[in-house]
């Protein structure tokens, strides 16, 4: 294992496609109704607790009006789903527009109380900043839609997609035999935390990229989940999030980290305690390290690993942590070690940023001597 290696951190994307998209198709005739089409994860059991689906979406707003003149068709309204006849629909019915052929523009999102949301016949936008407490950031989804009464088929079909990124973060301890890692908190660190997201004037379908609906601001902040107990890493991927949502946060391209004293730049860190087993089956701790004043029971301290992601809207991204893989080892020291609020556990390690968290294992270099024949020795009895 070579000296001051990182562990390793890996990304999986879980991408959503139109065959995975969940339907509801209903036809109504007379009052304008829609169809819900969501985009959603391969596997429905990956979707973390604030995901947005079919399921939960209602309520949602949308306007319409008359393409070209600008008319009011629905005033931004909610749309619920009727438990009855499993429409969706508003709750004062409105109707299309003559002549049959007369264009429609949808725009909808959800959820349906959000704020800073500007949404006219004059501009449809977002101006979007995550919640910084884990358990209060929403999948936000959006949709827009051109249609008239002449090419619609029953209701109108509403394809929403998730504009922000989520990011959900495991870890696995590949040496838990030997050592053992106990985290407590999870943070990303010099991430955009507000961004402006405005409407495509195209269709949105399940093939749209919604990059280049962003612009991200310069502001960057800190996300961090905190447990009230400890997690000890296995052989096997776990998921540390600490809660059950996962990141909601503003697309972008990430710059990373160093990897040293420096404070700028991209990473993830993790709130952790890392011990080595002994042969009575005792622990030694390593990290933090004990001190003659302080032995560190029940202290933590953050280990960090740089991240250069690309995040893209609707996309979600696994990063897993491989503490003591093949070259690895235990991450390097946070450069902002002690953060505010964080909580009296969290001390700060000793060292400075970017150091190693654990040195290199021990190892030993052996040379034996060739036997060399010594005088005969002659004894008179």
């Amino acid at each position: 294992m070579k000296k001051g290696l990182l562990f390793v951190a890996t990304a999986a994307l879980a991408l959503s496609a139109c065959s995975n998209d969940e339907v509801i198709d209903v036809v109504k005739e007379g009052g304008i109704s829609f169809r819900v089409l969501l985009d959603r994860s391969t596997k429905a059991s990956n979707d973390a607790g604030n995901v947005t689906t079919t399921a939960n979406i209602a309520p949602f707003k949308v306007l319409a009006f008359r393409d070209g003149t600008k008319e009011s068709v629905i005033p931004l309204a909610d749309v619920n789903k009727d438990g009855a006849s499993g429409l969706y629909k508003t709750a004062t019915p409105y109707y299309w527009p003559t002549p049959s052929t007369a264009k429609v523009q949808f725009y909808a999102y959800a959820p349906n109380n959000l704020g800073d949301v500007t949404l006219s016949d004059a501009a449809q936008k977002i101006e979007a900043e995550p919640a910084e407490a884990l358990a209060d950031q929403k999948d936000v989804v959006v949709a827009h839609k051109v249609a008239s009464q002449s090419t619609k088929s029953g209701s109108v079909a509403l394809h929403f997609k998730h504009i922000f990124s989520q990011i959900e973060v495991k870890a696995k301890n590949s040496k838990a035999e030997q050592m053992k890692v106990e985290i407590l908190g999870v943070r990303l660190v010099n991430v955009k935390t507000k961004g402006t997201f405005t409407w495509p004037t195209d269709e949105l379908d399940g093939t749209s990229n919604l990059s280049a609906a962003w612009a991200p601001a310069d502001d960057e902040g800190t996300y961090f989940s905190k447990g009230t107990s400890a997690i000890t890493l296995e052989s096997s991927p776990e998921r540390i999030m600490f809660n059950a949502n996962n990141f909601m946060l503003v697309p972008q391209q990430l710059t990373a980290w160093a990897g040293d004293a420096s404070t700028t730049g991209a990473y993830l860190s993790v709130l952790c305690r890392i011990s080595s087993k002994n042969a009575d089956g005792s622990y030694t701790l390593l990290y933090p390290q004990p001190s003659a004043s302080d032995n560190r029971d029940g202290k933590y301290a953050f280990s960090a690993t740089p991240i250069n992601t690309n995040w893209e809207p609707g996309k979600r991204y696994i990063y897993t942590l491989n503490f003591f893989g093949e070259n690895g080892g235990g991450g390097k020291v946070d450069p902002n070690p002690t953060p505010n609020g964080g909580g009296e556990e969290i001390v700060k390690p000793g060292g400075n940023g970017g150091d190693p968290v654990v040195g290199a294992p021990i190892t030993f270099e052996v040379t034996v001597d060739e036997w060399t024949e010594a005088p005969a020795v002659n004894i008179d009895l």
